[in-house]
C-alpha cells in the first residue's frame, strides 16, 4: 500500500471546478492567465517528455536545454497563434492534449532542423518520424505520466506541510518506506501506536483529496477525471 489508501476510491472524492476556462470565456481577461498557470504547472514534465522524444528520434544525447527551448517555442506558438482558443472546446484532458500537441510540435521541429541541414545522409525526416513510437507502448509518454504524478505529489505535500506538519511527517515517512511506515514512527513522534494509526488514516485522506483536486485542474468534466485517474494509476504513490 502506498501513500494513498485506496486509489480505486479516488474518483469518488468530490472535486472543484476545472481551472481550464470554458470556450465561452475567451474574452475574459483571466483566459490567458489560466492557460499560463496550467502550462507553468506542466512545464517540467513537458521538458522531460520532449527530451525523451528527441533522444529516441535522433538516436543521440539531447540536452535538457534543447528540450526546454522546444517547449518554450511551443508555448509561445500556443499563445501567439491562438491554438488554445481554437482547441479549448474539444479539450477534455489537458495532459493528453499536451502529449499530442508536443509530439506534433517535435515532428515540425525535427523536420525544420533537418531541412536547414539539407537532409544529411542517414537522417531523413520520414525515418525520424517512423523512429518515434506510435501505438506501441511509448517510454516517453510513460515518463511524462510519471513526471505529472511526481509534480502533483510534490505540490500536495508542500500544501500539507504548510498546514499540518504532523501530517507532513507521516506522509514523508510513508513515501520513504513505500507506504509501510517506520516501526519506530510512534516513538519518534511521541505518539501512541493507536494515535499514529489514526493520524495515518487522516493524513492519507487529506493527501488523497488534494491529489484529486490537483488532477481535476487539468480536466473539464467528471468523466475526463475518471479517465485521467485510470491512466495515471500505474504511477500513483
Amino acid at each position: 500500500m502506498g501513500i494513498l489508501e485506496n486509489t480505486e476510491r479516488l474518483a469518488l472524492i468530490r472535486t472543484r471546478r476545472s481551472l481550464v476556462p470554458p470556450p465561452d470565456d475567451r474574452d475574459d481577461p483571466m483566459w490567458e492567465e489560466s492557460w499560463r498557470f496550467l502550462f507553468h504547472q506542466y512545464t517540467p514534465a513537458m521538458q522531460q517528455y520532449v527530451r525523451r522524444i528527441l533522444t529516441t528520434a535522433t538516436g543521440g544525447s539531447v540536452s535538457l536545454e534543447e528540450a526546454s527551448d522546444v517547449v518554450q517555442e511551443y508555448l509561445t506558438c500556443c499563445l501567439e497563434k491562438g491554438w488554445l482558443s481554437r482547441d479549448a472546446a474539444v479539450i477534455r484532458c489537458f495532459r493528453a492534449y499536451l502529449q499530442t500537441q508536443l509530439r506534433r510540435h517535435v515532428y515540425d521541429y525535427l523536420e525544420h532542423k533537418h531541412r536547414k541541414k539539407r537532409r544529411p545522409p542517414g537522417l531523413e525526416s520520414a525515418e525520424v518520424l517512423e523512429s518515434i513510437p506510435g501505438d506501441a507502448p511509448d517510454p516517453a509518454e510513460a515518463e511524462f505520466d510519471s513526471s505529472i504524478v511526481r509534480i502533483v505529489v510534490d505540490r500536495c505535500l508542500e500544501k500539507i506541510r504548510g498546514r499540518n506538519e504532523t501530517y507532513a511527517r507521516i506522509l514523508d515517512d510513508l513515501l520513504a518506506t513505500d507506504g509501510v511506515g517506520s516501526v519506530d514512527l510512534a516513538e519518534r513522534m511521541k505518539r501512541t501506536p493507536r494515535e499514529i494509526a489514526y493520524l495515518k488514516h487522516r493524513a492519507r485522506r487529506r493527501f488523497g483529496i488534494l491529489f484529486v483536486d490537483e488532477l481535476a485542474a487539468s480536466v473539464r468534466d467528471r468523466e475526463a477525471l475518471d479517465d485521467l485517474i485510470r491512466a495515471l494509476r500505474p504511477y500513483l504513490p
